[in-house]
């Protein structure tokens, strides 16, 4: 790779991907000592809420991965930092050695959870579990990887072609590492419990309504502030606030847009994130699989509608997959359409998921736009996203709105056009199989040059929207609710952190 990707902040060397070059972390950052030294985690426990149930125990080979990273649970090698740079984690270097082959250094002296060593075959073991796991988490699904050990703290990954993106495929959720008892029981479905790396330790996980974290203090970024977690697992919105206001909780994740007056006396934290909410249409089957019925819909949604009313200014419309907002969008080509055709009383259907409390009142109000438009459209589904994910794979409805985190994977827009709109996508929610599109894709998958690929990415975009596969409603913003009295809360453009070892409350 050629191409320099950011800086580190003060303090810290330069980050490069260039071959060859090391990246290393700041020299005072590689053990418990000088970060913070290990002890007793002093302060009170803090009471946490998250918004999704666990699918699988918490297993990082699910949607669990998130939940698992957000609570300080596991860790990857590397993390993604506001400007997208690649950071040390438990990798204190790494390098591309070329364009196939990244090799990382892993901090001396970090323990798991379990107090075993992290050694350079365990993680080794580790992250060829997920490649031989079936499925495969979504990172490295498909791909053909040889990660192997050398000595006791060096793991070389080899890809069979050429990944300018390979070394950022290793910061993802997904991709944490864990002790070697996690996979004994099942390598399908990792046991988290006594297993991470991160700040706090999970110690009982009590179905999908409760668990247990205790602090870590001998965790090698310093000991945390906090005494441990109670979790909950709230999925209803209105829940969530009622047990804040009632003094159950200190801190949840994702305050509903309707529920914001009822903070008052609390803190939200509130900032942009590259997420999208919007409309996947069936292509394969029913009304949509007629491209001007789908120019029709496209024609009649008015995200800006959504995002002043159902959002109240908290959400901004959509005028494609990306936020418009940053240098590699502003550009962008707008999409040729085809010629739209009248619905003429097409009848259709619609779904999406109550875990975000706005995306199904925002369903209410897209159905009655595309009434307006002449469709015919029956009561939108509304059930909690692990009942509804297998039916939408299955192609059970014609339209789903669905909110996506589109740098997600490995930081990079290209991957999610690449899962989510080819042929060959593992979450190709329209069934979309455009040789046009597929082929912008194939043509840069091999780049490695972040700006180039980006720029893939955005061209792809215009055909996607074009086609009328997806049609794009509201830019999101993430919003943490928490008592005036606790901070620390990590500031992840990408929300896969929350809680951190500084996160701590004064009472």
């Amino acid at each position: 790779m050629n191409r320099i990707l950011g800086l580190v902040a003060a303090g810290t060397a330069v980050l490069t991907l260039t071959t060859g070059c090391v990246v290393t972390g700041n020299q005072n950052s590689g053990n418990s000592t000088s970060a913070g030294a290990a002890g007793e985690a002093g302060g009170p426990r803090l009471r946490v809420a998250l918004n999704f149930a666990p699918v699988a125990e918490l297993s990082p080979y699910t949607d669990d991965a998130s939940s698992l990273m957000r609570l300080g649970v596991s860790e990857s090698l590397i993390s993604i930092d506001a400007d997208g740079a690649p950071q040390p984690a438990l990798a204190e270097k790494f390098e591309m050695v070329d364009e196939m082959t990244a090799r990382f250094t892993l901090r001396p002296g970090v323990t798991f959870h379990d107090d075993t060593p992290v050694t350079a075959t365990a993680v080794a073991a580790s992250l060829n579990a997920a490649l031989e796991a079936d499925p495969a988490p979504s990172t490295v699904s498909g791909r053909d990887l040889t990660i192997t050990a050398e000595g006791e703290d060096v793991v070389t990954v080899k890809a069979a072609e050429a990944d300018p993106i390979l070394i950022m495929r290793f910061a993802n959720p997904d991709m944490v590492i864990l002790a070697p008892k996690a996979y004994e029981k099942n390598p399908n479905q990792p046991d988290p419990i006594d297993a991470g790396t991160g700040p706090f330790e999970l110690t009982t996980l009590n179905g999908s309504t409760h668990a247990t974290l205790e602090a870590n203090t001998g965790y090698w970024g310093g000991t945390p502030k906090a005494a441990g977690l109670d979790v909950q697992f709230i999925s209803k919105a209105d829940a969530r606030v009622n047990a804040m206001r009632a003094g159950e909780l200190d801190v949840f994740q994702n305050v509903p847009v309707a529920q914001l007056p009822n903070m008052d006396g609390f803190t939200v934290e509130s900032r942009p994130i590259p997420r999208t909410s919007g409309l996947y249409l069936n292509t394969r089957s029913g009304a949509f699989a007629d491209s001007g019925l789908r120019v029709a819909a496209a024609k009649a949604i008015q995200g800006d509608v959504i995002a002043r009313t159902i959002f109240e200014g908290h959400a901004d419309p959509a005028k494609g997959i990306f936020r418009g907002d940053v240098e590699w969008t502003r550009d962008r080509v707008a999409p040729t359409y085809a010629e739209a055709k009248d619905p003429a009383g097409t009848a259709i259907t619609i779904a999406t998921y109550s875990d975000r409390p706005e995306l199904s009142e925002a369903v209410t109000v897209i159905a009655d736009q595309l009434r307006s438009a002449g469709f015919v459209v029956e009561t939108p589904v509304v059930k909690e996203y692990t009942v509804l994910e297998p039916e939408i794979m299955a192609g059970q409805y014609d339209m789903v709105l669905l909110s996506r985190m589109y740098m997600s994977k490995a930081n990079d827009p290209l991957s999610l056009v690449q899962l989510d709109f080819t042929c060959e996508g593992g979450y190709n929610l329209s069934f979309l199989c455009d040789p046009a599109v597929d082929e912008v894709v194939s043509a840069a998958t091999g780049k490695s040059d972040v700006a180039e690929r980006r720029a893939a990415a955005v061209e792809a975009e215009a055909l996607v929207l074009g086609s009328g596969a997806y049609i794009p409603v509201v830019h999101e913003q993430v919003r943490i609710g928490r008592v005036n009295e606790l901070s620390g809360l990590a500031q992840d453009p990408l929300e896969w952190k929350m809680i951190t070892e500084q996160t701590t409350i004064s009472r």
